[in-house]
């Protein structure tokens, strides 16, 4: 899939994801991941700077952290299955400044080269899954998964609980969709809070050795889209 018309043929991987669910042993995972700028090397050379890159593209932080607890509730009758992940960046975009003259009545773009336009980015996800055995012969799933976006200008904002940034001057900017890039001026770019959201509920009975039935409902909510 992709984000074209659903007409439309794209090439790339179809995937089938069976979550995972509990069982009678209680049994968890972790994984941590990041870097900061010090870790990162860099390849602006007297070249490119000749050449017209006045500030290069750095990232400044980067960081992945994940936890998934699964267990019974009641053994061999009902198993709880619990994850949540939180994973983000932070980047300077190269040559592009904020604009001194924003918010004025002068139109024309000047830009403010004692600042940098960072990209930022942020995505949270919680998931649970419920499972259910209603009897020998059938199960009952329920799966119930939220992602936070924080992408851009909300980082500015504590109303969402997007992480703060301190208040340097610099401009914060989404990266991606609707985000900045070095042909607009900063303060067009706009940013991302969307909340998707799946749900979803369903039932297999194993009748014979020979025949299974398989039922199941899903929601999907996503209210994706830049805000001005």
């Amino acid at each position: 899939t992709s984000g074209g018309l659903g007409e439309a043929e794209v090439g790339g991987p179809t995937l089938s994801i069976i979550p995972k669910s509990g069982g009678n042993t209680l049994a968890g995972n972790v994984y941590a991941s990041g870097t900061g700028g010090g870790l990162v090397g860099s390849n602006y050379s007297p070249e490119l700077q000749a050449a017209g890159l006045t500030t290069p593209g750095t990232l400044l932080k980067q960081w992945d952290f994940t936890f998934g607890l699964g267990g019974p509730i009641l053994k061999d009758r009902l198993w709880y299955r619990v994850a949540a992940r939180d994973e983000g960046q932070h980047r300077k975009i190269p040559n592009i400044f904020p604009n001194l003259n924003a918010g004025t009545a002068e139109r024309l773009y000047a830009p403010d080269r004692t600042k940098d336009v960072r990209g930022a980015e942020s995505w949270r996800l919680y998931t649970m899954r419920l499972t259910f055995q209603a009897s020998s012969k059938d199960k009952i799933n329920v799966h119930w998964d939220e992602q936070h976006a924080c992408n851009g200008a909300t980082f500015n904002t504590s109303e969402d609980g997007c992480r703060q940034q301190p208040d340097s001057g610099n401009r914060i900017g989404p990266l991606g969709l609707g985000g900045l890039s070095p042909t607009t001026s900063p303060e067009l770019g706009q940013y991302l809070n969307a909340h998707p959201r799946v749900r979803q509920i369903t039932w297999s009975e194993t009748a014979t050795n020979k025949m299974l039935f398989e039922a199941g409902f899903g929601a999907y909510q996503a209210p994706f889209g830049p805000y001005e």
